[in-house]
């Protein structure tokens, strides 16, 4: 007869077993790293600490790790401390390669179908399976369709919309009369300004009106991400949704996911009543959300609404911050290096020789050589995405011909990569010679990726070096740029590289610099 102790002893060692269980799956765990490491003759980067691993390496104080970082990559003294391949251990038991030579990230970016899920599982809430998390038959049929959207003629029309934007951002400049301003929050309402009227022609009017709901909640969905790689206790899924930022993330992701279908609803209803010939909302530019409704694949079968709505939230996370981040530090780059900044202007101005107006052809877009260099070198020291995450679906064989088994994440550091003295002399100094063509010839094709590599590279690469180039031009033909030199900013890592406190530059207009 069962009695209620002999049921509690029962409970009592069915746990103990599947705590037993788990302890040896865990050390066995560790133990398959551990010869990993050795097989693979690896070093690491720094000591790891038996319990915490290599997560406390850097200072904990934010305004200090990306000094560290690059201290770590290029020691003050001068030596080189960039090691190709090491492991980097996330706690006691779990572990992954980081990869900082282009040999090896050559290598594990070649697949399309290597992915890594510790990361976006976090973001899979808000942008869904799309093109950055999905893997397999549903990323290779979304790939090819959404390709054409990218296509240079549905590009073109995109140059008005960024010149049109640009004007509004520059207004605000006009009005600092060459004083200090902050630019990342201008320029970030810039960017997604933009990038809400390409994407689904919504016309938010944030650069003058400020934030709304949508906006607010796509900026603080980004934010919840960022805190929750950088709180050890969030990395847990079950004690993040828990938690009030998991709360208040759930309910930021459904007010963003009712905004994008309300949006798509909205657009069939306009495509149906226009009719099969209906084109563009009756004349206008095909946005990207026209290019998802649009498409079809070789069996003439489209994207259903959910699969709609996923790649215009994935387009939205992806380039929300790329280009808002990324104008700032070239800006900042240029003013710190004025002798740089006067050649990227000269080629402008006579570009702008020729023309009635200010507005930037397709075809002005190649020619614009020096400042193309500047954004490039701009790109390498301030990369938009420091990592870029590979769970190995097969074996990988190595440039040293050892192999890396399938199953192993890896971390190839696009940071760690771009600040590789062994690629980059003196890696810390703004250099746009860097990229001239005859040193770019003699360069491995994988020692630059701003925007990754191989089959899963950024879709949308093309989109944002546009809108670079026409804002920069439209900037550095009316003005001057020059440092606050009482306010340096502080780089911290976020979604993107960002600033602690702001950014403060000043902006002369041209025909009154001194």
């Amino acid at each position: 007869m069962l009695t209620p102790v002999l049921v509690f002893e029962a409970l009592l060692f069915l746990c103990g077993f599947q705590l037993c269980r788990y302890i040896w799956r865990l050390f066995k765990q560790r133990w398959q790293y551990q010869k990993l490491i050795r097989d693979l003759k690896m070093q690491e980067f720094a000591p790891a600490h038996p319990i915490w691993g290599h997560v406390f390496v850097l200072p904990t104080d934010e305004k200090k790790k990306l000094d560290a970082l690059v201290d770590l990559i290029v020691p003050p003294g001068g030596e080189t401390n960039s090691i190709d391949l090491s492991p980097f251990w996330l706690g006691p038991f779990t572990c992954m390669l980081m990869m900082s030579s282009p040999e090896y990230v050559k290598a594990c970016v070649a697949n399309a179908d290597y992915k890594d899920n510790f990361v976006y599982d976090w973001v899979i809430p808000w942008i869904g399976d799309g093109l950055l998390t999905s893997g397999g038959p549903k990323w290779h049929r979304h790939r090819r369709l959404l390709t054409t959207g990218f296509h240079f003629e549905i590009l073109k029309p995109y140059l008005n919309i960024f010149s049109d934007s640009a004007d509004i951002l520059l207004d605000k400049f006009s009005a600092s009369e060459g004083k200090p301003m902050e630019i990342f929050k201008p320029v970030g309402l810039f960017a997604l300004d933009s990038l809400l009227k390409c994407s689904f022609s919504y016309e938010s009017n944030c650069q003058l009106q400020g934030e709304n709901e949508y906006i607010n909640a796509v900026h603080e969905l980004s934010e919840i991400i960022t805190l929750r790689a950088l709180k050890i206790q969030y990395l847990n899924e079950m004690i993040f949704k828990l938690s009030p930022p998991g709360r208040r993330f759930r309910k930021l992701c459904h007010i963003v996911h009712e905004k994008s279908r309300s949006t798509i609803r909205k657009r069939r209803r306009e495509i149906e009543e226009g009719g099969e010939g209906f084109k563009g909302r009756k004349g206008k530019y095909l946005d990207f959300l026209d290019i998802l409704l649009a498409a079809r694949d070789e069996d003439g079968k489209g994207m259903d609404e959910e699969e709609i709505r996923e790649e215009v939230d994935t387009f939205m996370f992806e380039g929300h911050d790329t280009t808002g981040c990324a104008i700032p530090w070239l800006m900042y780059n240029l003013a710190k290096h004025p002798e740089y900044q006067q050649k990227c202007r000269d080629e402008i101005q006579q570009l702008f020789d020729q023309k009635e107006d200010d507005q930037l052809s397709w075809d002005d877009l190649c020619n614009l050589p020096y400042l193309t260099m500047c954004i490039k070198e701009s790109l390498r020291m301030y990369p938009p995405v420091m990592t870029i995450m590979r769970k190995l679906v097969k074996d990988v064989t190595l440039p040293n011909q050892t192999v890396v088994p399938k199953g192993t994440t890896v971390a190839c550091s696009i940071f760690n990569l771009h600040y590789n003295p062994k690629i980059w002399p003196n890696p810390k100094e703004f250099n746009p010679e860097r990229f001239t063509h005859e040193n770019i010839k003699n360069r491995h094709t994988h020692a630059f990726l701003p925007f990754s590599a191989g089959p899963r590279n950024c879709i949308g690469q093309h989109f944002a070096l546009n809108e670079i180039k026409v804002v920069m031009s439209k900037i550095l033909h009316r003005f001057y740029i020059d440092v606050d030199p009482e306010r340096s900013p502080i780089w911290i890592q976020r979604m993107a590289i960002r600033t602690w406190d702001g950014m403060y530059l000043r902006f002369t207009p041209v025909e009154h610099k001194d």
